[in-house]
């Protein structure tokens, strides 16, 4: 009678075993399951988002944009008279000029000194 007993007990024992191992394996599927959804739905939200703003974020550093702002230089000096000023605008690429005049140095706010060489360099519109 006790070994029909103890076969009945480890019975009992391996069928209750096997059935927590099948819930484990049910919660694991289902824990699996629920981790893929929300992160097929995140990645996809990341994606799409990232598919918008990344163009945008590489038009703002292109080189043509960012050089567009610098792409002549102005250089102003004195003459001798101190009254005018000979101004002279060079495109940085080609080094070539691209406006040259004479103007009085008062229309730009300029001081310059007598005889002296006064350079002004800055961005022309």
């Amino acid at each position: 009678m006790e070994s029909t007993v103890g076969s009945a007990q480890a019975a009992l024992r391996a069928q209750r075993v096997a059935d927590q191992t099948r819930a484990a394996r049910a919660k694991f599927r289902h824990t699996v399951i629920a981790l893929s959804f929300f992160a097929i739905l995140i990645g996809g939200g990341l994606l799409s988002g990232a598919a918008t703003l990344i163009p945008d974020i590489q038009a703002h550093f292109k080189q043509e944009d960012v050089a567009a702002k610098y792409k002549t230089a102005k250089i102003s000096r004195p003459m001798l008279d101190g009254v005018f000023c000979h101004n002279l605008v060079l495109d940085n690429k080609t080094g070539q000029s691209v406006e040259d005049k004479v103007e009085r140095c008062d229309a730009e706010n300029l001081a310059p000194r007598r005889g002296q060489t006064q350079f002004v360099w800055g961005v022309t519109k």
